[in-house]
């Protein structure tokens, strides 16, 4: 009897050895939280090269549904200068884009931080959001909160719904552009924990952004989903034709 307890007991624990050592181990890195100071050096070590007279000139294809609304043009992005918002230094990008015969140009605003690259949200509830984390490892995910825009259609209001932001990493991406061949960090954007309520009353600009980022060069390339309404179609393409950077150092 005592044997066969014996017994019984060794092959309980080869099966719980077993398992634990076949089981998959969580090999992504979740982080989440604000940066603790904006970088003193903005041009070296950086996933977007900050300093006055730079440039980034690129190609992009927008195709929301057929044919007839492919949309060919050209976006040009331009360090003017600084700024200090809410007694931080922002630098500020003029944004043209030209889809022939028409340009727009709009302003946005950008710093590298100990911990990545912000942008400063000036008309919605997001205020300051990371938008590439640097440094960053393989398989790395970064957790934010993050409003989403609503539309109301039957009563015509505006509203934000509160969403997680989840921002994948990838690096050593290898891409060959008009610019050049670089080596990227790859950044997926997608949502989740949001409700999106009544799709026949509401609307949801709801997508799924990838960024490809080189260090020392900037934004290499980006794509866009359509998730709601298009299945996951790729409704954007956007990569590097040329650029201009003072001080350009290349790793």
């Amino acid at each position: 009897m005592k044997l066969m307890l014996m017994l019984i007991l060794i092959l309980c624990l080869t099966v719980i050895a077993c398992n634990e050592s076949t089981n998959p181990v969580e090999d992504k890195i979740k982080t989440s939280g604000s940066y603790t100071e904006i970088k003193e050096d903005q041009v070296n070590v950086v996933l977007l090269p900050l300093k006055t007279g730079n440039y980034w000139v690129y190609m992009f294809v927008f195709d929301t549904t057929d044919e007839n609304t492919i949309m060919y043009g050209y976006d040009t992005l331009t360090v003017d200068g600084d700024s200090l918002i809410n007694n931080e230094k922002f630098f500020i990008l003029s944004n043209a884009r030209c889809i022939s015969p028409v340009c727009l140009d709009y302003k946005i605003f950008f710093t590298n931080t100990d911990n990545g690259v912000w942008f400063s949200d000036l008309f919605t509830y997001n205020s300051n959001y990371l938008e590439v984390k640097y440094p960053a490892n393989d398989n790395e995910i970064y957790y934010s909160e993050y409003y989403k825009w609503l539309f109301h259609s039957h009563d015509t209001t505006y509203n934000y719904i509160k969403a997680e932001r989840l921002l994948k990493i990838e690096t050593n991406q290898y891409l060959e552009v008009e610019a050049g061949t670089f080596s990227c960090y790859k950044f997926t954007e997608s949502y989740s924990k949001f409700k999106l309520y009544d799709l026949i009353n509401d609307t949801l600009s709801y997508f799924q952004s990838v960024y490809y980022y080189a260090v020392n060069v900037g934004k290499i390339k980006e794509e866009i989903y359509h998730i709601t309404y298009f299945n996951g179609k790729e409704i954007k393409k956007e990569k590097l034709m040329t650029y201009y950077l003072k001080e350009y150092k290349l790793y």
